[in-house]
This record gives structure tokens, sequence and C-alpha cells, in this order.
């Protein structure tokens, strides 16, 4: 089992903005640098929710419940450089929740 002891680094997740064209409004992709994911930009958010959203639509698809427990982006962690958003996740929490779990199955 994966313990977060052995966890000393993590990949990132970017986030960039897709302006429309004729045919496709705004979007947002997000890729780990193998593997993207584009979302639509939903207008009634700020910039920051909209990067977030991508970010966690991302994780979700290629990292939880495959190589990670659930987690969540960092909603505060998006730092931005050059016109793109990176993003990264709160690991501890994920095996935190897995770990109380488990300490209530064994409770049962």
């Amino acid at each position: 089992m994966l313990n977060r002891k052995d966890i000393t680094t993590r990949s990132s997740i970017r986030t960039r903005y897709h302006g429309p064209t004729n045919t496709l409004g705004s979007r947002i992709s997000a890729s780990d640098g193998r593997r993207r994911t584009v979302v639509h930009y939903a207008y009634e958010c700020d910039t920051n929710q909209n990067h977030a959203h991508a970010a966690q639509v991302f994780l979700n698809k290629h990292y939880n419940n495959k190589t990670l427990p659930p987690c969540e982006v960092d909603a505060h962690s998006g730092l931005a450089f050059d016109g793109d958003y990176y993003w990264t996740w709160n690991i501890d929490e994920a095996f935190t929740k897995i770990e109380e779990s488990l300490i209530e199955e064994w409770k049962r």
C-alpha cells in the first residue's frame, strides 16, 4: 500500500485559457505534459474558478482512483505564470480520509 511518507514529489497540472473561435467557445485545457483534457469556460465563474475546475476535471479523469486516492485540487495553489496556471492537490487529506475509513471499518 502506498504510504504518504513515500511521496516526496508530485506532478502539477497546467491549465491554459483558449479564446473562442468561429466554431468553438472559450475553453480551458488542463495537462500534465502527457495527457490533456479540455473543458468549456463557464462565464458565470471567475478566472481562478474556471482554471481550478479544469484542473479538478483532469485530476478526476486521469489520477483519482487509478494511481491516487480521491484528491481535490487545492483551490489556493493556482500559481499563474506567463498566462498559465499550475495546480497541486492535497494528498495528505486524501490519505487521512482513507485512514479514517479503515479505522471505522476495523471498529465494526
